[in-house]
């Protein structure tokens, strides 16, 4: 009897370990990369960590403006011709908090909005259609980026920015992270924060940082738009008193 109840509780306690295995993790796989022509439509002189300005030109009254954002990504639809079809990632409650915050000192940035896939109407995700989305909606400024994991601790991301109106590429823009080992803590590695130690969420910081001083840059090279006063608005010739409280 005493050899059986040691039988039923080492199969018992087998058990419960099994019960309290996690699933294995899958193994790393890269996802299509997005290449800078899919963002731009066209050959563009491809920045690498940090930003290039495509047209030096200054320009008037592109600031205040509103900026459109969209982050593309791609598919492969058949594997023996490499076709690949472009699509917008579906997180636009986590673009808007994000990019809201990353130009909340901007005071020429009226505001941050994303455009994805509805927006299109059913189009294909092409830069030119993103654009026009961008304009319909507002948008005087817009960014179509990207984010690529060429290995498994590395992330970069990409991205044009465009006025609008001539939907003419303004910049490119390029940041790149690698993961970093957690910090000790007192509860261990295990509870380390991703925000800090993992490539994908770094590169974000880096590249919203990237964009923000691009912006800067163009804002610097804008002259302000001339105000005229009305036809028809007559100014006093002389400043007139209004006493109050009244008598």
């Amino acid at each position: 009897m005493a050899a059986q109840r040691v039988i039923v509780a080492v199969a018992v306690l087998t058990g419960l370990l099994g019960g309290c295995a996690g699933p294995r993790p899958q193994p790393w796989a890269p996802a299509p990369q997005v290449h800078w022509e899919e963002l731009a439509g066209t050959a563009v002189p491809a920045a690498e960590d940090g930003y290039v300005i495509l047209s030096p030109e200054p320009t008037q009254g592109r600031f205040p403006a509103a900026i459109g954002v969209s982050r593309v990504g791609v598919e492969i639809v058949n594997a023996e011709t490499a076709e690949r079809r472009p699509y917008l990632c579906p997180r636009p409650r986590n673009e808007f908090l994000s990019w809201n915050s990353a130009f909340d000192d901007q005071m020429a940035v009226s505001e941050v909005f994303p455009v994805w896939q509805r927006d299109l109407g059913g189009a294909e995700a092409t830069p030119g259609q993103i654009v026009a989305a961008f304009r319909a909606l507002g948008a005087k400024v817009g960014l179509i980026y990207a984010q690529n994991a060429p290995s498994e601790t590395e992330a970069e991301m990409l991205g044009v920015i465009y006025d609008t109106d001539t939907t003419t590429p303004l910049a490119t823009v390029h940041a790149r992270a690698h993961s970093v080992p957690p910090r000790e803590r007192p509860r261990g590695p295990r509870h380390a924060i991703p925000w800090e130690t993992d490539a994908r969420a770094l590169v974000r910081v880096e590249f919203q940082n990237e964009v923000a001083r691009c912006l800067r840059e163009l804002l610097k090279r804008d002259v302000p738009q001339t105000v005229d006063v009305p036809a028809g608005w007559v100014m006093p010739e002389t400043p007139r008193w209004i006493q109050w409280p009244p008598q």
